[in-house]
């Protein structure tokens, strides 16, 4: 009466009724062990039960794809005051829970860009701007697999999969320079 249609890495089964409802009694047992309970679809003269098949939960995390800075201030210069924008680029879309931060090396120092915006897309941005006493001489870089999170703080796909936050560093940039050290005039006399 029944038969089982096996597609891809699921199966569906299907299974004929008489119109009075009664199962096949080699097809109870092996309904019993199928994912129950199935929904009942008449059509004419006949009951089906049809299984509904739902795809497994994606069990995969989110990966960061590449890390950026996408340009530097006038001259490829940031001053104080200027704003470094930074971009992460992730292998799904994800959301954002409260403010991560990336840390930025600038000169000797670490500075933590925080989370803007992007939650819901597949690139977030995060924002640092550049204060009195910032200098870098070579360019903006950025450390390997910094990005924290702290407290109730998370960055995850759609699932709930918690994104896997490594990533590789950033090299310094020699367009991305900071120089906040105002001008001084010289007089000779």
């Amino acid at each position: 009466m029944g038969r089982s249609i096996s597609h891809g890495d699921y199966k569906s089964r299907i299974t004929a009724f008489s119109p009075a409802g009664k199962v096949h009694p080699e097809e109870r047992a092996d309904i019993a062990s199928s994912v129950a309970p199935f929904p009942k679809v008449t059509s004419g003269s006949s009951t089906v039960l049809e299984s509904t098949w739902a795809p497994a939960p994606i069990a995969t995390a989110p990966t960061i794809s590449s890390v950026a800075i996408p340009s530097g201030g006038a001259d490829s210069t940031f001053i104080a005051g200027d704003t470094v924008d930074v971009t992460v680029s992730f292998s799904e879309s994800v959301n954002v829970v409260g403010n991560p931060t990336i840390g930025l090396t600038i000169g000797t120092s670490t500075a933590n860009a925080t989370y803007a915006s992007g939650s819901g897309t597949g690139t977030l941005a995060f924002t640092y701007t550049i204060t009195a006493g910032d200098t870098d001489g070579n360019g903006i870089s950025v450390a390997a697999n910094a990005i924290t999170l702290t407290g109730t703080q998370s960055i995850k796909d759609t699932a709930g999969n918690s994104a896997t936050l490594n990533h590789v560093a950033v090299t310094d940039q020699s367009t991305l320079l900071v120089d906040t050290t105002a001008p001084t005039i010289v007089i000779n006399t």
